[in-house]
């Protein structure tokens, strides 16, 4: 009876993490893009606030608004005076290629 040798090379998973978080950022790039799209305009303050704020181990944010942005979940979600005027969570449902 012969013997088998089966050798499974897993360097490849040490650099998953990095390939994952570089995917993730260019998801959170494409979300901050369709949400500057989205975004109200008056001024082009509120807009020019967005952005991705980073990645870490997989996890992505995108952000909107500063210190001079100061209104900007305010836009997205509405107040008791102005209805909702969504740019952030429609930007993010829209459907992505990853690759």
């Amino acid at each position: 009876m012969a013997d088998a040798r089966i050798v499974v090379d897993t360097s490849w998973v040490s650099q998953l993490g990095q390939l994952t978080d570089a995917m993730v950022e260019r998801m959170c790039d494409s979300i901050a893009e369709d949400a500057k799209r989205l975004a109200p305009v008056l001024t082009g303050d509120l807009r020019n606030s967005i952005e991705t704020l980073g990645v870490q181990d997989g996890v992505g944010r995108v952000g909107a608004g500063d210190a001079v942005v100061d209104y900007a979940v305010h836009v997205e979600l509405g107040t008791r005076r102005a209805p909702a005027q969504a740019f952030l969570k429609p930007a993010a449902m829209r459907a992505r290629d990853l690759s």
